[in-house]
This record gives structure tokens, C-alpha cells and sequence, in this order.
């Protein structure tokens, strides 16, 4: 029997204060954000105690508070541009989804969050 295997590196609930939102109120008073990250990856074929050999959790972090500080109207491109960095962290990813609350949305009502979940997939050719 064959198995196919699979590493996923995550972070839960990434707290950034930020200025996103597409009215002006939002980007002038700001609000707390959480952002969760998933990698998955093809790991290396003898596991090994390297660091090398994973996507490295700080510089995931990195990325995102990096990405969170640059104000944008939608955290769908907030969501793209933390994509497009994670990618360049190892050229085996399979699957990266990013999700990104923005905690208590100014609303006519009481919203605990508004939600937007971003997700690359690699492609693979048809043989």
C-alpha cells in the first residue's frame, strides 16, 4: 500500500490591530483583527529535527503582521497579498488558507465578526 504524505504548519488566532475597511470611519478608528494560517506541504522524504525541512511558523507570523499593517479597503486583499508571501517560503505547498475576522464590524446591529476565508490550491497538469 501507498501513502501520499503531508505536512500542515498553522496559526490560530493571530491578533493584529488594524485600519481595514472599505469606509473611511473604519480606517481612520481601526479595530482588533484575528487571522488564522494554514500551509500544507509536501514534507521531505526522511524526517529530519531541521527547520529547513518545514515552513517556519515565525516567519509565517511574520508575514501576516507585516501584511496586516499595510491599510486596504477589503481584507480580501489583505488575504492576497499574505498569500502571495507565503508562497515564496518553500516550493512544495500544496494549500494555503488565510482567514481574517474583523472583530465587532461597525454595524446597525451587534456582529461579533464579519469573516473572509482566501484559499490558493496548486494546480496539478493532467497526465
Amino acid at each position: 500500500m501507498e501513502y501520499e504524505k503531508k505536512q500542515v504548519v498553522a496559526l490560530n488566532g493571530i491578533e493584529v490591530f488594524a485600519y481595514h475597511g472599505y469606509y473611511p470611519q473604519e480606517q481612520l478608528i481601526g479595530t482588533t483583527f484575528i487571522v488564522d494560517v494554514c500551509v500544507e506541504f509536501e514534507p521531505s522524504v526522511n524526517t529530519s529535527d531541521e527547520l529547513s525541512e518545514t515552513i517556519d511558523y515565525v516567519k509565517v507570523n511574520d508575514i501576516v503582521v507585516a501584511e496586516m499593517k499595510q491599510t486596504s479597503q477589503l481584507l480580501e486583499t489583505v488575504a492576497e497579498r499574505i498569500i502571495n508571501q507565503l508562497i515564496s517560503l518553500n516550493n512544495t505547498i500544496e494549500l494555503i488558507r488565510v482567514s481574517i475576522k474583523k472583530m465587532y464590524p461597525p454595524m446597525a446591529t451587534v456582529v461579533n465578526n464579519s469573516n473572509i476565508i482566501l484559499e490558493y490550491q496548486r494546480k496539478h497538469n493532467a497526465v
